[in-house]
């Protein structure tokens, strides 16, 4: 199982959020700020992490002292221009997403980048998010509840 650590990100997000990654067996841990989530790196290492850059004590130097300190990989969210997310990439972020935030693309890019880092054989943590449309009780999933699902060209899944 994947741990995934959310650093200043409101309620309203997480609980969008949380579902998707839960059902893709991602272990979560929920934090306010950039010494929180120093402090819970101590006992429980992440293997990547979220941060709100507004909403969070952590400005643009941060993102670099915060990938170091906690040895995972970072998606820094909440960036407005496009000058804050090259820095961003420049001070060690390994992607970037401006608001507003998108639970279903937020996800897919954790599952990314999980993939990438995580030791040959653990990837299978994650079924693909289009096999997690439903709930296991046959309800459509809250996150994607004003989405259809549809055959995209050259036969590619996609959401509308």
């Amino acid at each position: 199982m994947a741990r995934v650590m959310l650093i200043g990100l409101d309620t309203n997000a997480i609980s969008r959020l949380a579902p998707i990654l839960k059902d893709a067996r991602c272990a979560l841990a929920d934090v306010p700020d950039q010494q929180g989530a120093l402090e819970l790196a101590l006992t429980w290492q992440p293997d990547l992490a979220v941060v709100e850059v507004g909403n969070s004590t952590v400005a643009g130097v941060g993102i670099a002292s915060l990938r170091v300190a906690l040895k995972a990989p970072l998606i820094a969210i909440g960036l407005a221009g496009e000058d804050e997310r090259t820095a961003a990439l420049e001070r060690g972020a390994d992607d970037c997403l401006s608001g507003p935030l998108d639970p279903l693309e937020l996800a897919a890019r954790i599952l990314v980048i999980l993939r990438r880092h995580l030791p040959a054989g653990a990837e299978d943590f994650a079924r693909p998010l289009h096999m997690l449309a439903h709930q296991s009780d046959g309800q459509a999933h809250p996150a994607r509840s004003q989405r259809s699902w549809h055959r995209g060209l050259l036969g590619r899944h996609a959401w509308r």
